[in-house]
């Protein structure tokens, strides 16, 4: 294997990156260190040295057990090195710090009191099982690698109804003034004088899902506010949003000590990443997406892509430059495909959910004007666009309401639809069949569906939902092909589990939850460092490969572009 860059994609012989993103490559991280899975961290000083404490809160696997180390760790803030270590299996709700004893809120039974230095662990109240917390009649959207959907939420009684209502407050002295910061779980946040509630900045809300079971961490004049995959930076005076702190692949915590800044959150393979930050360091990351890359496709001589943030970027196929984000959704957007007008590459886009904004809308941009090529087209998918294929002049979209729809892009005009009961997690247009795959709760099946006609083949019916290429299915680690006739062939990508597929004619791109990537049936093989959430193979071969907050493009014919 041989490495390439700074991002440390490592690849096999015969293969070059043509070009990687830079996006998580951040000046201001001064210091790192792969910790035991965490995501509450607190800090503070103890015998003269400054100290940060780290813990796992409540992470069950899919299969229904604890999958990491819960112990509570105490760390040398400067060097990292551990000092303390709580070997108990604490699922943390929170932490706090007063010199060597640390309280944790647990969810999993009374809450503890350990003074480290001692060693002696104190529980408050009984050890009997906690009471259930109350459940709050209101919806959210979960979004994760193995699927989508609703679920009540569950919250403590003190926890408000409502997207609006408050989840995480701070208190400050800002510019000699007292000051009240909150953020309610639709990601707003409010800057208000504490003693006459009079605002001092307008309402501004978070380009990611806000961390409610986080705590809010305050820098200077600089507001940290935990998010999924990256902390987000609100400048307080000026309301300016400073560039994200990332590398994670699950929920960020922060924490800061005076002019210490410190996060923590899991990595690759599992692993937890503990960082700390200079916010003074000016050399911030490369133009790219603030958040999530969660869609990439090759349009052209372009590969466009779709993030978090809600916006849409055009990378040069051939060497990465990036344009202007392009910028419309209300919500992050999930899903991209490409079509040829007339002679011009247009890109349709899809999306929904961020912290409580539904985007309900197609939308279809010229990649060299970078500006919408028409109205936007109502999808209807009720609140998330999850994929979407392309055929022609078509594009076939699916969402989290269960229907797959077809539309003709020149005029906008829908003229077929398929309903089904779960959310459509796989999408991919044949020359005459749609491949559908949803979720299944319920063993609803895979199917090849004719627009048409309307006929529909069932193909199988898998215990966990699925993920399509060509005629091509996806469960776990296992790739299945499939004819026409309704039999299929399993082919054998390894032993961790699949997180994106692409297929182009016999050519089939796997990415897997270990990091790597495969070419079905070649030599490729690559090493990144956060799984991919997304492929595309172009019609010359090349592979584009979305992962963390960055797009990569690997070659077989091509020299590379990174050092």
């Amino acid at each position: 294997m041989q490495t390439t860059g700074s991002r440390r994609i490592e690849h096999s012989a015969g293969w070059r990156v043509r070009w990687a993103s830079q996006a998580d490559v951040d000046g201001r991280r001064v210091a790192s260190a792969t910790i035991s899975t965490a995501d509450r961290i607190v800090c503070g000083d103890w015998a003269g040295r400054p100290i940060v404490v780290t813990a796992l809160g409540y992470d069950i696997g899919h299969d229904g057990n604890p999958h990491a180390d819960y112990t509570v760790q105490v760390r040398d803030a400067m060097t990292f090195e551990l000092l303390h270590t709580l070997s108990e299996t604490v699922f943390a709700e929170s932490l706090a710090l007063a010199g060597s004893a640390v309280t944790i809120g647990a969810f999993n039974g009374p809450d503890l009191l350990w003074d480290f230095a001692t060693g002696e662990v104190t529980r408050a109240g009984a050890a009997d099982e906690p009471a259930m917390p109350e459940i709050v009649e209101f919806e959210l959207d979960l979004d994760d690698d193995f699927g989508y959907g609703k679920v009540a939420y569950l919250s403590d009684a003190d926890r408000k109804r409502g997207e609006a209502a408050v989840a995480l407050s701070t208190s400050l002295l800002l510019a000699g003034r007292s000051t009240e910061v909150t953020v309610r779980f639709d990601g707003t946040i409010g800057v208000h004088d504490g003693e006459t509630g009079e605002s001092l900045l307008p309402a501004t809300r978070l380009t990611s899902r806000l961390n409610s079971l986080g705590s809010l961490a305050v820098a200077g004049t600089r507001l940290l506010v935990p998010t999924e995959y990256q902390v987000e930076v609100l400048d307080l005076l000026t309301g300016e949003w400073l560039a994200p702190l990332r590398g994670f692949t699950s929920w960020a915590a922060v924490a800061a000590h005076g002019s210490l800044v410190f996060t923590c959150g899991q990595g690759r393979f599992g692993a937890g990443v503990l960082c700390r930050w200079d916010l003074d360091n000016h050399q911030v990351p490369a133009p790219g997406h603030l958040g999530r890359v969660n869609a990439v496709a090759f349009a052209g001589d372009y590969v466009v892509t779709g993030g978090d943030e809600g916006t849409v970027r055009r990378w040069a196929a051939t060497d990465g430059t990036a344009a202007e984000p392009m910028a419309g959704h209300t919500g992050r957007v999930l899903a991209v495909t490409a079509v040829e007008v007339d002679g011009k590459t247009i890109a349709v886009t899809g999306g929904g959910d961020v912290n409580g904004g539904p985007d309900e809308t197609l939308r279809r941009w010229d990649l060299e004007t970078l500006t919408q090529w028409a109205l936007p087209m109502v999808a209807g998918h009720g609140g998330e666009t999850m994929v979407l294929a392309s055929r022609g002049r078509f594009v076939f979209s699916g969402g989290n309401g269960g229907r797959v729809s077809m539309w003709d892009v020149v005029t906008g005009e829908h003229l077929a639809s398929h309903q089904g009961n779960y959310p459509v997690v796989g999408l991919v247009a044949g020359t005459d069949r749609v491949l559908i795959s949803r979720m299944v709760y319920e063993r609803e099946p895979t199917i090849l569906w004719q627009p048409e006609t309307g006929e529909v083949t069932a193909l199988e019916r898998p215990l966990q939902h699925v993920a399509a290429g060509m005629h091509v299915t996806m469960r776990f680690n296992e790739v299945t092909v499939w004819q026409h006739d309704g039999t299929g062939q399993v082919v054998d990508c390894g032993e961790s589990e699949i997180t994106a597929i692409a297929v182009l004619g016999t050519e089939i791109a796997v990415a897997r939850l270990d990091g790597s990537v495969r070419l079905v049936g070649s030599e490729l093989e690559l090493e990144l460092p956060y799984p991919a959430r997304a492929l595309a193979i172009s019609p010359a071969g090349d592979i584009a490969v979305a992962f963390g907050s960055d797009v990569a493009v690997i070659s077989r014919n091509h020299p590379s572009n990174v050092g």
